[in-house]
């Protein structure tokens, strides 16, 4: 048995952990940005000049609602009733297009000046001086709207005839169950794993396709030792160059769609929610799952020096601080003002002042808009780093224990650089007379088992032999990075743009260099020197020689010869989509018309150019 002071020391940390864990829920009253609809002709004397807005979703009786107390000043005393007229507040309420309550109930009811502190005895007949007031009103959650936005108009009118507009309000809530910075949102997780696992589903079941099909590719015989695993890297050489994938249409059309698509489906999902149009609430709290296409996932990678703690938390409610007018019937359970400070908020928050677009997907992310490129680049250049360490580790090992076997004895067949793919002399047509398992191999041939009776002894000692001599490793490290950069170049292009967008004194002078060289070299610089590459090799050695096809394959390679050229549009229009999204956020109008035109575009020049191999059926 424990100690008795060593179960109390632990008793005492569970109790600590409990109340930090309660602190971490508890939340206030919520205060929530509203749009004033006054109309331009409206008597401004008599007029509510909204300050502020507190939201909360609570229970009314057996039901939940969502309640609002708008707090505010009139320069006008503001009387309930007259001899045939009541000031009146009218409430209507709808999700997207639905109408979801409509009510019209007396003012009195609802508002309130400081000295009001108990219930005023008649709803319908009441006297509110000048200065300070406050007024509360309620909508029905009948329905779970987690994951929608509840729109609400409020508009206030006095008893004189013809009234005066006193107040007009729309209001938008979006219910949300979130856990912590960078948390998910309720049942939108979902969209996550199901991108994910998609995307991982995808590159395993089309990676076993180009294994099956290049199993039958390097050396025949018997295969024992380390040359059973040269085979083993031959086969996936051959898959990763997509060699094999012309051999039957079937193949071609299974291997089409692939990780590569995936990913630029959900980076587009993303860049709709950065498009600087009035997005309904819940739009970021859905499409913030698709942020892990554009390596923006990590919310605690990139904060910058004065970054520490500013990562958003949606539903945080930061300085609940309300009136000191009303305070106390805000609290007080018998006013009709009274806002439970005990229940956790569930409604979506940003910053005051958050336009629509990048910012508010950033903050639904949880990151600072001015961390957003700082991040991307960060990850981005972690997965070549990664890349680079790994292809530079294997092909030690390679050079190493190859050297130690041919050192013993070996006898290597070297053939020319040709792939089975493509024939020079088909004219363009993808060859269709070699079967899957042609022995045709080039380079990619195994050293074969020695024949005791011609064999060539060799007692080279392992230093003697030259680094990647008969290997692929160096095209494989060429066509990761070259498929890499294809994978990212959107969101690199974005960021960055995004960033000089920023300017001064929102992002640091470092940070819109950065973007300035990245956007220079990963974004147009490299991408022309691979299209001039590509431009300027004939079609049969990008189609026929292995070397190249591993290394500028990922351009191309779903392609028939002769159209590789198309891997100018998917660049071209990852750049204007980059461009436009990251650098237009002033305009959500313009972005808007432009990316349209830009989808049109592609469409007509994808459907008219028809790019892919006979057989791809895309």
């Amino acid at each position: 048995m424990a100690p008795k002071h060593q179960a109390t020391g632990c008793s005492f940390w569970r109790t600590l952990l409990v109340l930090a864990l309660v602190a971490s829920v508890a939340a206030e009253p919520a205060s929530i940005p509203f749009v004033d609809c006054t109309s331009s002709s409206a008597d401004q004397t008599h007029r509510i000049n909204i300050s502020t807005v507190y939201a909360q979703i609570a229970d009314y009786g057996d039901n939940p609602v969502i309640k609002y107390v708008a707090i505010g000043q009139t320069n006008q005393p503001i009387t309930g009733a007259t001899s045939s007229l009541l000031a009146t507040l009218f409430k209507t309420t709808t999700v997207l297009n639905f109408d979801v309550d409509e009510t019209a109930s007396a003012f009195c009811g609802s508002i309130r000046s400081p000295t009001s502190l108990v219930p005023v005895p008649d709803d319908t007949n009441c006297t509110i001086p000048a200065g300070p007031v406050a007024f509360t009103a309620w909508t029905p959650y009948r329905h779970d709207f987690s994951l929608t936005t509840v729109s609400t108009r409020l508009r206030a009118v006095d008893a004189s005839s013809p009234p005066f507009e006193l107040a007009c309000l729309d209001i938008q809530a979006t219910p949300v169950h979130a856990y912590g910075k960078g948390g998910y949102y309720g049942r939108a997780q979902i969209l996550f794993w199901a991108s994910v696992g998609l995307a991982i589903a995808y590159w395993i079941v089309v990676g076993l396709g180009r294994i099956a099909a290049a199993w039958h590719r390097g050396g025949s015989g018997r295969i024992e030792g380390w040359i059973r695993i040269k085979w083993a890297g031959t086969v996936l050489s051959s898959a990763i160059s997509g060699d094999r994938l012309s051999a039957s249409p079937a193949l071609l059309r299974f291997s089409t769609p692939s990780l590569r698509d995936i990913i630029f489906h959900t980076q587009w999902c993303a860049g709709l929610a950065m498009v600087a149009v009035q997005w309904p609430g819940f739009t970021y709290p859905i499409l913030r799952n698709a942020a892990w296409a554009t390596l923006i996932y990590n919310v605690t990678l990139i904060q910058g020096s004065d970054g520490s703690g500013d990562h958003w938390d949606a539903t945080r409610v930061k300085d609940y601080s309300p009136s000191p007018d009303f305070a106390d019937q805000i609290s007080n359970t018998a006013s009709p003002l009274f806002l439970d400070e005990t229940l956790p908020n569930t409604l979506l928050l940003f910053p005051e002042g958050t336009k629509s677009g990048m910012s508010s997907f950033a903050y639904s992310v949880g990151i600072r808009p001015q961390d957003l490129f700082g991040t991307c680049l960060a990850i981005y250049l972690s997965i070549v780093a990664v890349t680079i360490i790994v292809s530079l580790v294997l092909w030690f090992v390679d050079w190493f224990m190859s050297s130690l076997v041919s050192g013993s004895s070996n006898t290597v067949r070297k053939q020319a650089a040709r792939s089975p793919r493509y024939s020079a002399h088909s004219d363009g047509v993808l060859s269709k007379d070699l079967p899957p398992d042609s022995p045709r191999v080039e380079e990619l041939a195994l050293p074969q088992p020695p024949n005791p009776r011609f064999a060539v002894q060799s007692r080279k000692a392992w230093w003697n032999y030259r680094l990647g001599q008969n290997s692929f490793h160096r095209e494989i490290l060429y066509g990761n990075l070259v498929r890499i950069l294809l994978l990212f170049h959107v969101p690199i292009t974005l960021f960055s743009c995004y960033q000089f967008s920023l300017g001064r004194p929102d992002a640091t002078i470092a940070s819109l260099t950065l973007a300035g060289l990245a956007f220079a070299f990963f974004s147009l610089g490299l991408p022309a020197l691979l299209l001039s590459r590509v431009a300027l090799t004939p079609t049969t050695k990008l189609y026929e020689a292995t070397r190249t096809l591993l290394s500028l394959g990922p351009l191309y390679y779903y392609y028939s010869p002769g159209q590789q050229h198309f891997a100018y549009v998917v660049f071209v229009h990852n750049l204007v989509y980059g461009v436009v999204v990251g650098a237009g956020q002033r305009s959500g109008t313009a972005q808007a018309i432009i990316l349209l035109i830009s989808e049109v575009l592609a469409a007509l020049a994808t459907s008219m150019w028809l790019p892919w191999g006979e057989g791809a059926h895309m």
